[in-house]
């Protein structure tokens, strides 16, 4: 057998074969409680109240969102208490810690402008299982509030400096590399926590990544999402002056700026003289200057191989 028929054949499997027979304790969409019968037997839940009173058995009243199994949800939830499941076997659930909530936003580190790559610094959160696994993405959205928004590559999708991305690349993550087209965009980091258990959840399948996968931010209680930062600012540009600049027998005939170190490369034609040339690096801000000459100049600048301004600069 073909290794990817294997896989597949593997994968299959997963899916199709019942949950392993255990009670799941899992979290709400509002971030409150939520106990699952995944044992594929009638059973009984328990809610045993933190002051150490008996506990009284519940009706299950809803089903799990993937299994359709039978769960009980049971809406607001005082801290200590715990739950139980009773069917051949008990299984308790660790002590509830209360509604999950962020107390504080991920943020977002590194090098935010085009090409460039950022990290989301996980948030604070309290309540829950006291267990949650968090796991963090990198948007760029075209308003600041989170709408018109696509996931960023992953930085092992793009080379770097991320120009344009690959094809596919691997799932969203807290590392991720801001391809130059995102300039003008703001990005926000989003952290999610999920209930550590999780036993009999099939295995996770990687969906290609899209810059053409478009959507708006939805904001959750198990959902954190950090200040915006931006506009992205391109990496590099260029702008010309109307008029030059003359001083100590040079003209300055505009300004290139990046935010790395890049290769900057100048041609000059017009005034009368030779064409002029020259190429430089630089970081940060930097005048273009060349020797002093007169006229309508027509003046060419390319950063790292690309043309990125050409135009026409008076000299007097």
């Amino acid at each position: 057998m073909r290794t990817g028929a294997f896989l597949l054949t593997a994968l299959i499997g997963v899916l199709g074969s019942p949950a392993i027979a255990h009670a799941n304790w899992e979290l709400t969409s509002d971030g409150q409680p939520l106990i699952t019968n995944l044992t594929g037997k009638p059973g009984q839940a328990f809610v045993c109240p933190p002051d150490g009173a008996a506990c009284r058995p519940v009706a299950w009243n809803t089903v799990s969102f993937y299994f359709a199994a039978p769960s009980y949800a049971p809406g607001e939830t005082p801290p200590g208490t715990t739950f139980e499941l009773s069917t051949a076997t008990s299984e308790r659930s660790p002590p509830w810690q209360g509604k999950l909530t962020a107390v504080q936003p991920p943020a977002i580190v590194g090098r935010p402008f085009a090409s460039g790559i950022v990290k989301a610094a996980p948030g604070r959160w309290t309540g829950g299982w006291g267990d949650e696994r968090g796991s963090s993405s990198i948007l760029a959205c075209v308003t600041a509030e989170g709408r018109g928004c696509v996931s960023l590559p992953a930085s092992s999708g793009c080379e770097i400096p991320c120009v344009e991305p690959k094809g596919s690349a691997g799932p969203a993550t807290s590392l991720g590399a801001i391809p130059a087209r995102m300039a003008g965009r703001f990005l926000l980091a989003t952290e999610s926590r999920r209930a550590r258990d999780q036993r009999g959840w099939p295995i996770a399948v990687t969906a290609p990544w899209s810059l053409d996968r478009v959507f708006n931010l939805e904001r959750r209680a198990h959902h954190s999402v950090s200040a915006p930062v931006g506009p992205i600012r391109p990496a590099s540009t260029v702008t010309l002056r109307r008029r030059a600049l003359r001083a100590d027998g040079r003209i300055s005939v505009g300004r290139v700026a990046c935010a790395v170190r890049c290769r900057v490369i100048v041609k000059v034609t017009g005034g009368g003289e030779r064409a002029y040339t020259k190429t430089f690096r630089v970081t940060g801000a930097h005048a273009i200057t060349v020797p002093y000459r007169s006229g309508n100049l027509r003046v060419r600048v390319g950063v790292d191989g690309t043309l990125l301004q050409t135009g026409r600069v008076i000299a007097r």
